[in-house]
């Protein structure tokens, strides 16, 4: 959904609720689904996006993360908002927002 605020500024909002696992007695995961999900949501959308401000929520079905490296779908999706292709486009509306 995209919504203009203040000066013409843009807001693309996108929601998601990737796949979840079955319950632990079936023995299997949906990981390589919610992977397949994420890199969708990322190519088709995200990355597509030319709003000023881009917010991306949902359920990623990805559990607490305590581990030294994050998960492949978290690391994709941080990559992908922080991408320099869209922190270049970003970048001025991003620094007055945060430096104001």
């Amino acid at each position: 959904m995209r919504i203009k605020v203040l000066h013409d500024v843009t807001v693309d909002v996108f929601v998601t609720h990737t796949i979840a696992d079955p319950d632990p007695k079936h023995n299997y995961t949906n990981e390589y689904y919610r992977v397949l999900q994420v890199k969708e949501l990322m190519e088709k959308y995200i990355k597509k996006s030319d709003a000023d401000v881009i917010l991306l929520g949902g359920d990623f079905n990805e559990g607490p993360v305590f581990k030294k490296c994050w998960s492949y779908i978290t690391t994709t999706v941080w990559r992908g908002l922080l991408s320099p292709t869209i922190s270049a486009h970003h970048s001025s509306f991003l620094h007055d927002c945060l430096y104001f």
